[in-house]
């Protein structure tokens, strides 16, 4: 596979992945999150039986990480 467009595969653009990550995290346009898989696995079966969207919610933003995450509400 090639041509003037690439990288093609998804694992060849992760320099890219983490440059612009590392940038909105910068911008604090994202956040780290420290939630462990038992608590994003809860709080995906919570929603599905209520038949909502499976996204990360606001709430589980500021209840279910560490120390290591500051709030920034």
């Amino acid at each position: 596979m090639g041509g003037p467009f690439g990288p093609y595969r998804q694992s060849e653009r992760l320099s890219q992945h983490q440059q612009y990550a590392a940038q909105l995290l910068e911008e604090a346009k994202a956040y780290r999150c420290y939630c462990t898989p038992e608590v994003l696995d809860a709080t995906r079966k919570a929603r599905q039986a209520e038949g909502l969207p499976l996204r990360y919610t606001e709430a589980a933003n500021h209840t279910c990480c560490d120390s290591r995450f500051r709030c920034q509400v």
